[in-house]
């Protein structure tokens, strides 16, 4: 049969060839698999989240489990990964429960993972009778030691967004990955294999290979110290120099950050120049003579923040708090002045959580630049960077965001937040989306809910308030953070030792729902706390 029998119709023969293709996540699995038989404890490091699981899953349906029996912080750590997911089936291991051993064969390691099922995996690895594969991606090459015997680096590549396109992974990187084999104190030896992006070539008659496979060798000749040292400042710097302005969201953080007052409280130099003239940047322009660029670089920011928000005597203590929190002074004030009526000091923790929501659906503009572009990109997908207006853009993220909060925050398991993110019951496999969620949106969203609480305390520092932030708006962040409803919540946390789980606490709380005393007015941590320590004694009494 000829080649051009497997052409489309039209298509050329005469400049028809085959070549291979490169399958390098599928070589790193198949090799894992035969060196785990031996024994030999083998970390594989993939570029991807979905590349990982993908491997794990195909490692675990090909090999025995180990069917070790697990300890008791480990069942811990289970039932409460299973608790908060809703389901044993949307984990990425698999237990029997009856006999509480361990049925897969291979475990995964990265960004998606809950703490509890990270300290997991990193356990069961970690025995001599537990798992002999773990599939990771970059979260634990930099610097985390585990007993690794062999390291299999499947591929050297990885997709850069900004490019569009597949970029080599640097020096370092591809090194710290190779670094996880043979630890101090664990194992005196390990090997690396380099599986290729790209398929190698070589001609075996003419004794030639493919370049590529020169410069992989190139790149593991090099020592340690192979990192280029460079202040992340010097690029924001120079660009707001040339543009003598903050364009994008990056230069427009680092010029927030940075204080506006010309001269400090006490009338020594201003912190800003101080900041820039302290930066390894300017220090590698003063070795090389060359402090016109720090003049200059100075002289810049301080046009760029003066012209972003005009100081007066009354806003000084925003522009404090701006620099200290990275948002702009106009946020600060304006929240400010919806404060200046004063506040209900017997306010929950929802009632100040819708609060700022809606406040901040009111001025949704600003929410884009108010979390993390990679975050929002990340989660809300092709549809929110396909729109170009702030405010579009912000009524999506409003849109998306706070029902899910609401339901994170209410104890919702991450099976009902997955539902609610929009996947259909049939694909919710390892939910994906609404780890996405907890992993990386709930921590920008802690910050963002934050901030009511620092203003309060500033107001309350300048003067134009008496007492103290409720103490439901100072709980508020936590609350974000760790998924509490209520003060009451975030104080019992607080006081459960052991391995914890957010579910749980949400469940002990409803037990002692009906024997905690109501509050007597404004109260405090300590306040909460005893009521909480009554209702405790009353449940034991009936």
């Amino acid at each position: 049969m000829s080649v051009g029998s497997f052409l489309p119709k039209g298509a050329p023969h005469k400049t028809a060839r085959w070549y291979l293709t490169p399958n390098g996540v599928q070589v790193s699995q198949k090799l894992a698999e035969e060196i785990s038989k031996k024994g030999l404890k083998t970390i594989v490091f993939l570029q991807t989240i979905p590349w990982a699981i993908s491997a794990n899953k195909k490692i675990c349906a090909n090999l025995t489990g180990a069917s070790c029996v697990l300890t008791e912080t480990e069942r811990a750590n289970y039932d409460a990964t299973k608790d908060e997911l809703g389901d044993a089936k949307h984990l990425y291991i698999c237990i029997d429960e009856d006999t509480n051993t361990l049925k897969s064969s291979s475990a995964c390691h990265h960004g998606h993972l809950l703490n509890f099922e990270r300290s997991l995996h990193e356990s069961l690895f970690k025995r001599k009778d537990g798992l002999n594969v773990l599939i990771a991606t970059s979260t634990l090459s930099q610097g985390m030691n585990l007993p690794g015997d062999v390291v299999i680096i499947g591929g050297d590549s990885r997709f850069d967004l900004d490019a569009e396109q597949m970029s080599r992974l640097e020096a370092h990187e591809l090194l710290n990955a190779a670094g996880r084999a043979g630890r101090a104190g664990e194992r005196s030896h390990g090997f690396v294999i380099v599986v290729p992006s790209k398929v190698v070539d070589f001609d075996n008659e003419n004794s030639r290979i493919n370049s590529y496979w020169t410069e992989l060798r190139g790149i593991f000749s090099q020592s340690d110290q192979c990192l280029t040292i460079e202040d992340p400042l010097e690029p924001l710097l120079d660009r707001i120099h040339e543009t003598s302005s903050a364009e994008d969201p990056m230069t427009e953080y680092l010029v927030g950050r940075l204080p506006l007052s010309a001269t400090d409280e006490d009338g020594s130099a201003d912190k800003t120049s101080q900041i820039v003239a302290r930066s390894f940047a300017a220090y590698k322009r003063r070795q090389g003579g060359d402090s016109d660029w720090i003049r200059s670089r100075i002289d810049a920011v301080h046009r760029v923040r003066s012209d972003m928000d005009s100081l007066d005597q009354s806003s000084a203590w925003q522009d404090r708090l701006s620099a200290s929190i990275g948002f702009m002074p106009s946020f600060i004030r304006e929240l400010a002045e919806a404060f200046a009526g004063g506040w209900l000091s017997d306010a929950s923790v929802v009632d100040w959580r819708n609060w700022y929501a809606d406040w901040l659906t009111g001025k949704n503009d600003k929410l884009p630049k108010l979390i993390r572009s990679e975050t929002l990109d990340s989660f809300l997908g092709s549809p929110y960077k396909a729109l170009e207006d702030e405010h579009a853009k912000g009524q999506f993220i409003c849109a998306k965001l706070f029902p899910l909060l609401d339901l994170w925050m209410s104890g919702e398991a991450l099976r009902g937040i997955e539902l609610a993110a929009g996947t259909q019951p049939t694909l919710l496999k390892t939910c994906e989306r609404a780890r996405d969620f907890v992993s990386d949106v709930v921590p920008e969203l802690s910050y963002l809910f934050g901030v009511p609480s620092l203003v309060a305390q500033a107001m309350i520092n300048e003067g134009y308030f008496e007492g103290e932030v409720p103490i439901s708006l100072s709980l508020l962040s936590v609350s974000v953070k760790e998924g509490f409803d209520s003060a009451e919540k975030a104080v019992l946390r607080a006081s459960m030792e052991g391995i914890v789980n957010r579910r749980s606490v949400h469940a002990e709380f409803e037990a002692l729902s009906e024997h905690l005393p109501p509050a007597d007015g404004p109260e405090d941590f300590s306040n909460i706390q005893s009521r909480l320590e009554v209702a405790k004694a009353i449940r034991l009494l009936v």
